[in-house]
């Protein structure tokens, strides 16, 4: 079980507290870039060290298990050792399923899993290293793949962070919610930072036709 009570990270000024519950099941979080998915990741792994190592949690409250804190979260090519994005990725996952072999002791923390490589081979990879990863140990996943909801047939809690749009504006709350996100930001934030207006209106203009032509995973005929 983690349950956290106005848990924050320390080393954000201001930071919004978050209150949240995950009991006998791993969670993957989705939700708009920038909306706090990452940030929340490295606030529950840093008061799971906290509280191992110095008996201490930067929350209210906190019921947290004893566990090992192991993370894929700020990855990189390595141009001297000849790897790529892709592959330093999957050495790191890869760890991870040698430590669940044999023990049930970790909790392991991967931002926006398998990334580096195309939507087919991601979901497919994803889906099943989740699955074996969950069996043991404690997992917690950030994602822009909605279909990961599906293709996990419940064995995730799901979780979410969005923006909020209000008179126009659009601001973030980075507030975790229940259940999975239904918007998408990448384009409008394209706008916000000033592409021409031309790029942004072809990009939503193609959005939307290859959503309705059903190119989502979720949305093919299988």
């Amino acid at each position: 079980m983690i349950d956290v009570t106005d848990v924050f990270h320390p080393l954000i000024k201001s930071a919004v507290p978050n209150t949240f519950l995950m009991e006998d099941k791993s969670c993957f979080i989705t939700g708009s870039n920038m909306a706090g998915k990452t940030t929340f990741m490295k606030t529950i792994g840093v008061n799971l060290l906290l509280a191992r190592t110095l008996n201490i949690c930067l929350a209210g409250s906190a019921n947290l298990p004893v566990v090992e804190v192991k993370t894929s979260i700020k990855r990189q090519d390595d141009l001297e050792d000849n790897k790529s994005y892709y592959y330093k990725e999957i050495e790191s996952v890869l760890e991870f399923i040698t430590l669940s072999k044999n023990s049930g002791n970790y909790m392991f923390l991967v931002d926006e899993i398998f990334r580096g490589t195309n939507t087919n081979e991601r979901l497919s990879s994803a889906t099943a290293v989740l699955n074996y990863l969950c069996m043991k140990n404690i997992t917690m996943v950030t994602t822009h793949d909605m279909e990961l909801k599906e293709l996990l047939n419940g064995k995730f809690e799901m979780y979410h962070f969005m923006e909020q749009v209000e008179k126009g504006a659009h601001f973030f709350d980075y507030c975790i919610k229940p259940g999975h996100c239904n918007s998408r930001n990448a384009i409008k934030l394209l706008e916000i930072k000033g592409y021409p207006e031309n790029i942004v209106q072809e990009a939503v203009a193609l959005s939307k036709k290859l959503l309705s032509k059903g190119v989502e995973f979720s949305k093919r005929k299988t």
